[in-house]
């Protein structure tokens, strides 16, 4: 996401987190109740793509961080980010293909 020419200034990183907060519970329950409806092995289907968008905006934050941030730490943690969610939904995409989903 292109965050150029946004005033970030007012907006707090306790608002931020809040608002990442607010969505994760939307998304889990949007994912609840497609996960009642479904039997076990839909059930494992579906938690496996969830869990592979989850990853997904992992990568994708982090690596908007890489690009536009400035702290040597912080880039370090990205990067390991990345890596990390990229083996963890290579995994993933590799478990939904094998069970059709």
């Amino acid at each position: 996401h292109d965050m150029k020419g946004m005033d970030m200034s007012k907006t707090s990183m306790k608002g931020h987190a809040q608002m990442g907060r607010d969505a994760l519970k939307m998304d889990e329950m949007r994912m609840s109740k497609a996960m009642m409806a479904a039997k076990a092995a839909d059930f494992d289907v579906l938690w496996a793509k969830k869990m592979i968008a989850h990853h997904q905006g992992a990568i994708d934050m982090s690596q908007s961080l890489l690009k536009h941030g400035g702290d040597t730490e912080a880039k370090r943690m990205a990067q390991m980010t990345i890596d990390e969610n990229t083996k963890a939904k290579a995994e993933l995409e590799a478990f939904v293909r094998k069970h059709g989903g």
